[in-house]
């Protein structure tokens, strides 16, 4: 889903009603390689975290399919 900001501030809204801008396009389109980043913040001192990445598809709210889910312990030790 695109990630939008009103004009006033930085804070995400999702109501349509209420985006001013997109700020972040993080949809994935058919057929298209994409690669996305993200910035999570993490307490100091942390040396592993656990990512779960849960890909689904959802055409209408309620209505969801799931495509695939990877869960990975990641070491933040260089």
């Amino acid at each position: 889903m695109p990630q939008a900001t009103t004009y006033c501030d930085e804070k995400m809204v999702y109501g349509a009603h209420r985006k001013a801008g997109y700020i972040r396009d993080t949809s994935l389109q058919p057929m298209t390689p994409k690669k996305e980043s993200f910035d999570i913040k993490i307490p100091k001192g942390t040396r592993t975290v656990d990512v779960i990445v849960d890909l689904k598809y959802e055409l209408v709210p309620g209505n969801i399919i799931p495509i695939h889910k990877i869960i990975r312990e990641v070491t933040l030790d260089k």
